[in-house]
């Protein structure tokens, strides 16, 4: 077993474990709820340090700032990107959560009233965060299907047939995993030709209550379709009229169901 120090978790994080060890460590995260709180939380402290450097501004380093680390011979300051970025990644969490305690309390608590909300809400983050990446450096590439059903079997523990969405103008791009709710949640993509930047995700996860039927949502700028079935929820999520979203869903609910 691989060791889940915090440098591996954020590795896994980073998608660059090789697959076999994360896969290993996908299905150690479903039986220990602490490690995939952990990998939750830096995973959105990846995202919220993604979303306070987009700007133009911290995309070059202040000369000041160039000045003043040359003047004092700071050689070994970015020694360690993993320590930096952990770092970073904490504080900018901590500063995120602070700040934005009084404005967003009441919108935070109502995304948390139960695990639909919860799972709703981190996929609606996680799409619009990474639809956003120039280069998906943790995206495993629709080349690797194959490994990507076996991968994704191991990880949910039933088998996994990556649907074929042509009749919908949409093709496979490539796949990644993901934490919500304290669960690995294992993502398809699938883009319009010409439209990398606007994908249509389908999650699929364990889920650990009642059946529940077809609903849309829309957060964060995408629609959402959610149901669950025998121990196992789905989700679809992207640039999509609700109503068409659930078209969708209601046609592809037979193929994704079947184990």
């Amino acid at each position: 077993m691989t060791d889940l120090t915090d440098t591996t978790l954020l590795a896994f994080v980073d998608g660059e474990l090789d697959p076999a060890s994360a896969a290993e460590i996908a299905q150690h995260l479903a039986r220990d709820r602490g490690a995939a709180e952990t990998v939750r939380r830096l995973q959105s402290s990846s995202a919220l340090v993604r979303a306070a450097f987009a700007e133009q501004e911290w995309q070059e380093v202040p000369r000041r700032l160039v000045a003043l680390v040359e003047g004092r011979r700071v050689g070994l300051w970015l020694a360690s990107r993993r320590q930096f970025a952990s770092a970073l990644a904490a504080s900018v969490a901590a500063c995120a959560a602070g700040f934005a305690g009084g404005v967003a309390l009441e919108r935070t608590l109502a995304k948390r009233e139960g695990p639909a909300e919860r799972l709703l809400g981190e996929v609606a983050g996680y799409h619009t965060v990474y639809a956003g990446e120039t280069i998906p450096l943790d995206l495993a590439p629709a080349s690797e299907a194959p490994r990507i059903e076996a991968w994704f079997a191991d990880v949910l523990r039933r088998p996994v047939q990556i649907p074929d969405l042509a009749r919908f103008g949409l093709v496979f791009q490539g796949a990644r995993l993901l934490v919500a709710d304290a669960r690995p949640v294992a993502q398809l993509l699938y883009a319009a030709p010409g439209a990398p930047s606007r994908p249509l995700g389908v999650c699929i996860t364990v889920w650990s209550g009642a059946d529940r039927a077809l609903e849309t949502d829309r957060r964060d700028g995408v629609a959402l379709a959610l149901w669950a079935r025998r121990g196992y929820a789905y989700v679809l999520v992207g640039w999509i009229n609700p109503s068409r979203l659930r078209r969708m869903a209601v046609a592809l609910a037979p193929a994704l169901e079947k184990t």
